[in-house]
């Protein structure tokens, strides 16, 4: 089962997204430059977002080059104490369960025997006890880790703590796979742990329209120089002659842009994630594990749903907040394994003066920018649905309260659902996936 969302949503000024200069993220589409948000900071945004985490259950992956770190801290959470000289060599020794790019360990490495003083006065040793890669760890394999290095803890200490035998096991294991993770997969160099495919798909966050790139001029001003302030005046004496001017001024890139935004998602990939089949096909997984991973994958979907309407990147967030809400939220569920975006649908730009009209006072009234660009994608869903046959379980349309001027045709009998609530979205998706129409913990 094929889930697919599609999403309109207006920003006011801001710069949700920077590239490497600072600017808004860009991009041509339809030979036109259109603002953009990448996939993997929206990922990001509604993985790591407290809507997301509050529907799913708590066991989620952590992304982090900092294992060694981590682990060493659970260690001691565990009432273990270990030597400045220790905690060193076993960083340096789990650092190495993860290959460098290639998988080349042979390349210069850190010496394990240099002085623990000198490694610890040093930053660019301490980058060097980080992982090659940034790795989406299990808190299974994390806490394994932290149970092996206590366990050797216990003994001599003159042997060196072995990592890879520790984690193999439970890397290479089916169980405790993270909704994060069965979401958004993982890609691993090492061979002690397994990849996993992600049973989503995001696309990079358009604008519909042309981009324009502006900049703010702004002035920092010290608060005794301001005659209206006059209690940091009378602080520093009404004699004290203050100098004119500002203490500092800069400027920084912002735009405002309406976004399309599409995501899917595969249920039965998630759900095969996390009973472990999509690891091991030869699993025999039981009525009850498959129960118990369905809800979780429903649980999933909602959140990341909810995320995608309530969340938002948080780039320039404090001095350009735009905590604006979705125009329009499409969601289509079918019996299906191609997803199609409809991105085609804002080609040719949506310009806002193309169509004005002249109210009766005169003035000119131009197009509603988010209403327009609503329409477009529907009427884009309705030619995709008829020309190419795609035919669809159940289809849910929530506008927000805006009037759009046009609706989804019921096409091949799949009903077409507009709900007026985000209640009523959720209610309804939850009701075409066959899942409990309340969150279970699992």
């Amino acid at each position: 089962m094929l889930i697919e969302v599609h999403i309109i949503q207006n920003h006011a000024p801001s710069n949700l997204n920077r590239d490497e200069s600072g600017s808004p993220k860009s991009a041509y589409f339809g030979g036109y430059r259109r603002a953009r948000i990448s996939s993997q900071c929206l990922k990001r945004a509604y993985r790591t977002s407290k809507t997301f985490r509050d529907e799913v259950d708590k066991e989620l992956g952590m992304h982090t080059t900092s294992m060694p770190d981590e682990v060493i801290r659970r260690v001691l959470n565990k009432g273990v104490t270990l030597s400045p000289d220790e905690k060193i060599n076993l960083k340096g020794l789990l650092k190495k369960v993860i290959k460098r790019g290639g998988g080349d360990t042979s390349s210069p490495d850190w010496d394990d025997k240099t002085k623990s003083q000198e490694v610890d006065k040093s930053e660019a040793s301490k980058d060097r006890l980080k992982t090659a890669q940034s790795v989406f760890w299990r808190e299974r394999e994390l806490d394994t880790l932290a149970e092996g290095i206590k366990d050797w803890a216990g003994t001599d200490r003159k042997k060196d703590f072995d990592p890879k035998i520790v984690l193999k096991p439970a890397g290479l294991g089916w169980a405790g796979i993270p909704i994060d993770m069965a979401l958004f997969g993982r890609m691993i160099t090492s061979d002690l742990m397994h990849n996993i495919e992600a049973s989503s798909q995001f696309a990079h966050a358009i604008s519909t329209h042309e981009f324009t790139r502006e900049f703010d001029l702004w002035t920092r001003v010290d608060d005794r120089r301001d005659k209206r302030l006059d209690w940091y005046r009378d602080a520093f004496g009404a004699e004290e002659k203050l100098e004119t001017g500002t203490d500092g001024m800069g400027d920084a890139e912002f735009t405002s842009a309406c976004f399309y935004s599409y995501f899917n998602m595969d249920f039965d990939a998630l759900t095969d994630n996390l009973t472990g089949k999509a690891i091991n096909n030869r699993l025999q997984v039981t009525d009850e594990d498959q129960k118990k991973a369905k809800n979780r994958a429903c649980n999933a979907v909602i959140g990341l749903l909810k995320a995608a309407i309530f969340e938002r990147p948080t780039g320039k967030f404090n001095s350009m907040a735009t905590p604006s809400l979705p125009a329009l939220v499409l969601v289509e569920i079918r019996d299906s394994h191609v997803p199609v975006s409809y991105t085609d649908a804002f080609a040719k730009p949506v310009d806002p003066k193309n169509e004005e009209t002249f109210l009766d006072n005169g003035q000119i009234q131009h197009v509603d920018l988010p209403i327009e660009s609503a329409t477009r994608l529907i009427k884009e869903a309705n030619r995709i649905t008829t020309a190419f046959c795609r035919s669809a379980v159940n289809r849910l349309l929530f506008t927000g309260g805006r009037k759009i001027g046009t609706s989804l045709d019921e096409l091949d009998s799949a009903p077409v659902n507009s709900v007026d609530t985000v209640q009523d979205l959720i209610a309804g998706l939850r009701g075409a996936l066959g899942c409990p129409q309340e969150k279970k913990d699992v």
